[in-house]
């Protein structure tokens, strides 16, 4: 296990180096802090096999930067792919973790891409694309640092951190040092366009920005997003939250349609002109109620707090401020008790609850037409489900007593109608319609939206989400739970974490990011 860790840890950091750069291995004595080793590795399985060898004696480092074999000092320095901060537990407090860190970054529109347990606190890094501009990486890394609260000081040019599978003797009894996440996927920043984001462009330089973050008894969480901008599987919320607050101030369409492009370039990605233009469009027609500081939807609520900052906000009655909001989707418990197995009984699939989802908010009715036309994506173009399975599914659910068929003549089509089902609107779960739109876009399979949804009402039904009960239920292998899981967490529709305050070995918890 040590020996993956490490082999993952190394990848991370050297796997793209050239191959005449060195890995500096630097230990520390853990009795006599005097005396010190550093070695010079052209390979990665060198450097771990010599950590190995001194790591019990020694507190063992890597260098960030690669160097010239000569010395660890900045003058031999060569490249480096990642941008790193220290967060040391004594500083933040002792109930601070992992889950706050998630939080301190998305304030500033980041994911991480890895997480090391040093022993005293965590190191966190991002993955850049690998670069000899030393100089810039480092003012990027003190900015990024000065605003989540970071080790200003574990910013160096020859910055070394703690290697996974060592010990950390520095309080006396030796504390092993863990890798404890990396992202299963990853996609490099680039340090000139963080430094373009954080540093060259400050916010004077986006005009229409700039008019509304400089303006007095605004509130924090929209200059801190209009600031950052937002990541993907964030944008999409952020963007109508800018345009609901934009529309309470009656701003015209022009004047936010100018403020929207400019965020857009601070975004990560930027949507696409046309897709923006789209999504514009589509949120200042509708009078969707995104803006507001408090939610009775406990998801909604949760998205609100990843921005909010009440000892900074200038807004004074706050108390002004109540339910506005998102567009959510209401499935009965008698629907969600559906998606579980029991026997021959017909289960509901992720592509039912995508129907059924849109039907919901079109009570109307709607034309097989139309409902491809709903389940179609604005940004690949392509068909989420199929006519043939559409067909399918339509006999499915009129079979459950779900679905109304109003059959059509001649050129009139048939009608596709739910059935309205009575229940207390307690007995009511709430899904971000973001969250099927994202299914459509192709972010999760169908499998994983069904998993979604389905502990999604657990969590309304104040039930413990466990993996084996989840497996149990759905009639799946915990292992088919667990990769759906991570699914959901690479596309960011949640996020887990372990909860220690349970019990010695910590209970998995999750939080919904949409």
């Amino acid at each position: 296990m040590i020996q993956n860790m490490q082999i993952q840890f190394m990848e991370f950091l050297f796997a793209d180096k050239p191959a005449n750069e060195y890995i500096a291995v630097f230990g520390i004595d853990k009795i006599n802090s005097a005396k010190t080793t550093v070695r010079h590795f052209l390979r990665a399985e060198e450097a771990i096999k010599y950590s190995h060898r001194i790591k019990k004696n020694f507190n063992v480092f890597v260098g960030l930067a690669t160097t010239d074999g000569g010395a660890r000092a900045a003058i031999n320095n060569g490249s480096r792919n990642v941008i790193a901060f220290d967060f040391d537990k004594k500083d933040l407090g002792k109930d601070f973790n992992h889950k706050d860190i998630i939080n301190l970054f998305k304030k500033v529109g980041l994911y991480y891409h890895m997480c090391v347990a040093s022993g005293g606190g965590y190191h966190i890094y991002l993955k850049i694309d690998r670069t000899t501009d030393l100089d810039k990486q480092i003012e990027v890394n003190k900015h990024i640092a000065s605003l989540i609260g970071a080790d200003p000081g574990a910013v160096l040019p020859t910055q070394v951190l703690r290697m996974p599978g060592t010990y950390n003797y520095k309080r006396g009894t030796p504390e092993l040092v863990k890798l404890v996440w990396i992202a299963p996927k990853i996609a490099n920043y680039s340090v000139d366009e963080l430094h373009h984001k954080f540093i060259s462009k400050k916010s004077k330089d986006f005009k229409n920005i700039y008019q509304v973050t400089n303006q007095k008894n605004n509130y924090f969480c929209i200059d801190n997003v209009l600031q950052y901008g937002a990541e993907e599987g964030d944008r999409n919320y952020q963007l109508n939250r800018l345009i609901s607050f934009f529309k309470i101030k009656n701003y015209s369409h022009a004047k936010i349609t100018a403020i929207i492009t400019e965020w857009n370039q601070k975004c990560s990605p930027p949507l696409d002109d046309s897709t923006l233009q789209y999504q514009l469009e589509y949120a200042i027609k509708n009078d969707y109620k995104y803006f507001g500081c408090r939610s009775s939807d406990p998801i909604i609520q949760q998205k609100i707090c990843q921005h909010c900052d009440q000892s900074q906000c200038n807004k004074g009655d706050k108390s002004e401020l109540v339910c506005h909001e998102l567009k959510t989707i209401k499935y009965e418990y008698g629907i969600m008790e559906r998606v579980k197995y029991k026997s021959k009984r017909l289960s509901l699939t992720g592509n039912h609850l995508a129907i059924i989802g849109i039907l919901k908010n079109n009570f109307q009715g709607l034309t097989d037409k139309q409902l491809e036309s709903e389940l179609t994506s604005i940004i690949t173009g392509k068909k989420r489900i199929s006519h043939k399975t559409r067909l399918k599914v339509y006999d499915e659910l009129v079979e459950l007593k779900l679905l109304n068929i109003k059959k059509g003549t001649g050129t009139v089509p048939h009608l596709y109608k739910l059935i309205d089902a009575k229940c207390l609107e307690n007995e009511k779960i709430f899904i971000s319609h973001n969250a099927l739109m994202r299914f459509v876009d192709g972010a999760i399979n169908q499998s994983a939206f069904r998993l979604y949804c389905y502990m999604i009402y657990r969590m309304f039904r104040k039930e413990n989400i466990v993996e084996a009960e989840v497996a149990e239920d759905l009639n799946l292998t915990q292992a088919t739970i667990s990769e759906q899981i991570n699914e959901l967490e690479k596309a960011r529709f949640i996020y887990s974490y372990l909860d220690r305050s349970i019990c010695r070995y910590g209970a998995k918890r999750y939080e919904w990011c949409i």
